[in-house]
């Protein structure tokens, strides 16, 4: 789906990425006949809403599967990034494509998505500009009918980055990786953590010393 949703990107016509997309899974191995029906019926129904989303038009696409390396205190932030884009005050927009069926609860202070918008600030994508406009989760999984983008509001631009709020989180992470200890804290995710039972703040993963 990702590679698909690259190539719509970078030119391949929208009317011909359903057939794209069927050559991208007759690669994989999907399971028996019904499971891989079910599959490929799903990954069609992502598509369309996919293709739907693209071609809203409010946003100039400015490049897909970017990469991005930039160094904030102790945090070296990495990656790629679906897709970048410019508003219309000309700041930089990350999108990033969700394929699951869970939908984010809130993505005010979204991690990934800080970590993006501090990446834009910090001149990660500096051939395209350094004013972050935002950052979102595009949801194409799920039982929806039409892609939802999950939005993160722009960070200050009257506040340095690493004073946001956003830089302040990526730098208490970087800093908190890099130390000697770990400390165990609760979330809005621990719910639906698979590792629950390892955790010690947990009733589950709390150990038992005699």
């Amino acid at each position: 789906m990702h590679d698909v949703a690259q190539q719509v990107a970078e030119g391949l016509p929208p009317a011909e990425a359903a057939a794209v997309l069927d050559g991208e899974l007759d690669r994989l191995d999907l399971g028996p006949g019904w499971f891989d029906q079910r599959q490929r019926d799903r990954a069609q129904e992502m598509l369309t809403k996919f293709l739907g989303w693209h071609a809203r038009g409010d946003r100039e696409l400015v490049a897909a599967e970017e990469d991005f390396d930039v160094t904030v205190g102790r945090a070296r932030l990495r990656g790629q990034v679906d897709r970048l884009e410019r508003d219309d005050a000309g700041r930089l927009v990350v999108v990033d494509l969700k394929t699951g069926r869970t939908a984010p609860r809130t993505v005010a202070e979204h991690g990934q998505l800080a970590a993006y918008q501090v990446a834009v600030a910090e001149g990660g994508f500096a051939r395209h500009g350094a004013v972050p406009g935002g950052a979102s989760l595009l949801q194409v999984g799920g039982t929806q009918k039409a892609a939802k983008e999950h939005v993160q509001a722009p960070l200050p631009d009257d506040v340095p980055p690493r004073e946001t709020w956003a830089g302040e989180l990526v730098a208490e992470v970087g800093e908190g990786m890099g130390a000697a200890t770990f400390a165990a804290r609760t979330d809005t995710d621990c719910d639906r953590c698979s590792f629950k039972r390892s955790c010690p703040v947990q009733e589950s993963g709390r150990q038992v010393t005699r």
